[in-house]
Order: C-alpha cells, then structure tokens, then sequence
C-alpha cells in the first residue's frame, strides 16, 4: 500500500492547504506517486500530479508550480508537478500509462 513518511505528509498536506486557500475549488485533488511514495525515499524528487476541476492554461499551471517552488526551496524539496484537468485525468487519457500507474501505486491527499 503506498504511503508518505511522516513528513512528506505534512508537506504536501501545507502545500494542499495553500492551493486550496488560494484556488478553492479549482484544486480537484493531488495525488503523490513515484519513489518518495512507494520506497519512502526522500533524497529524490517529489512527484505530484494535479488533478484540477477544469481545463487551466500555462499560465494557471505556472502559478500553481510557483507554490510549490518556493515551499521546495524553503525545506530542500524538488518538486515534479503533473498537471491534469478531471476530465483528461478520468476520461480523455485515463487509458495513458502514466496515469494508469498513478491510479494504481498513487497516494491521493
């Protein structure tokens, strides 16, 4: 079963708080995947895919990262941020191999 450690918890659970302050209910859910969730690791980069209510632009997209840069920089984290409307995340690509994998070993927060 995939899960955080402790404080990577507690990191993506602040960073959610900040999006959701910000873009209420645009934020649709983030959902963690890669090794920080199935190995626990924490000397990689954090992989977070944004699932959002509709469709954004680049430019929505650039300053949700930007929440996420500057948290990174202030507690040495990387982030890799995904980005995927609802629609393309359980309907238009659903059947691509990253979101597949996501779905099956990603740790919804």
């Amino acid at each position: 079963m995939p899960h955080l450690t402790k404080t990577d918890q507690k990191h993506i659970q602040k960073i959610k708080d900040q999006l959701v302050a910000k873009y209420g209910e645009l934020i649709h859910q983030l959902i963690c995947f890669g090794s920080r969730v199935s190995k626990q690791v924490q000397d990689t980069d954090f992989d977070v895919m944004i699932v959002t209510s509709e469709k954004i632009d680049w430019r929505k997209e650039d300053e949700i990262s930007d929440v996420f840069f500057y948290y990174g920089i202030d507690n040495d984290i990387l982030f890799h941020c995904i980005f995927y409307s609802q629609d393309e995340y359980y309907v238009k690509y659903s059947f691509m191999p990253l979101i597949t994998e996501v779905k099956t070993t990603g740790l919804v927060i």
